[in-house]
């Protein structure tokens, strides 16, 4: 009777593991089946990666603005008075800071052609902020008939965050970021692809993005 039991016991694992390997193989033939075409599981890595960044600061530019402010003078019938107004010119730094939102971005992977497609949101303004620390004053008349009011100085203020926002996109600030998004972009890829070498295996990025005038820019490496 002892010598029996064993091998029960040894029909018992053997059948067991014939369960195991049904299992694995079935769930093999669900994904295989299943899995979105031209996806694969490193492209949903990539892509999970790209929507935990979320919201990117890619570009950051400091522009000081100066403003002026000159205020009315005060009237007496009708005529105004003189040294009654107040003037000022003075400037601060506004941080500006661009970027994307990752989780707009979208990945597609080409195996047969060994092509990574990736479409790229358009770029934004993510924050406009003044230093405060970098005022600086250049003339400053402050008269009391014409006071320079908390009012008239957010109002200025926004004006100055304005000015400073068109004039960073004048100078690229839009072009910046996307190039540095580009960048962060195909590092991430590198880090599941052979995007570097010169293998016929190596896959070829191919960054879609859109400017913020509308206009469609197509970038390769």
């Amino acid at each position: 009777m002892s010598e029996g039991k064993p091998r029960k016991g040894k029909f018992g694992r053997a059948i067991i593991i014939v369960l195991v390997i049904i299992v694995v193989f079935v769930c093999g033939l669900f994904v295989s089946n299943y899995m979105p075409d031209g996806w694969t599981s490193k492209t949903d890595t990539v892509e999970l990666g790209f929507k935990d960044i979320g919201e990117l600061v890619t570009q950051e530019v400091d522009a000081r603005e100066i403003e002026s402010y000159d205020g009315d003078p005060a009237k007496i019938f009708g005529i105004s008075l003189p040294f009654t107004q107040s003037h000022y010119i003075y400037s601060y730094i506004v941080v500006i800071k661009a970027g994307f939102n990752f989780e707009e971005i979208s990945c597609d992977v080409n195996d047969t052609t060994k092509t990574i497609t990736v479409d790229l949101p358009e770029p934004y303004i993510i924050s406009s902020d003044i230093d405060n620390d970098s005022f600086e004053t250049y003339e400053e008349e402050n008269n009391v008939f014409d006071p320079f009011t908390p009012e008239i100085s957010n109002e200025l203020e926004q004006e100055m965050k304005d000015k400073a926002e068109n004039d960073a996109i004048d100078n690229g600030l839009y072009e910046k970021a996307t190039t540095n998004a580009e960048t962060l972009i195909k590092s991430m890829i590198a880090q599941n692809y052979d995007i570097d070498s010169d293998s016929e295996d190596a896959y070829t990025v191919v960054i879609n993005t859109t400017s913020y005038t509308g206009s469609d820019v197509s970038s390769a490496s």
